[in-house]
């Protein structure tokens, strides 16, 4: 019992993790996406850092 219980439970994992496969993505749109994900107040503030380091090492 507790094999079979088992293999329906796997079964059920593996097509939940079938229906979750990503759509295809036009290169074009990942540009902008990217862009609006690392595009951040973090990303500004450490870049504005390095700036500054690379200012003082030369």
């Amino acid at each position: 019992m507790r094999t079979w219980l088992t293999r329906i439970v796997h079964n059920l994992a593996v097509d939940a993790v079938r229906v979750r496969r990503p759509a295809p993505v036009d290169p074009q749109d990942l540009v902008p996406l990217i862009s609006a994900i690392t595009d951040t107040p973090e990303h500004h503030a450490l870049a504005g850092e390095t700036s500054t380091e690379l200012h003082f090492a030369s």
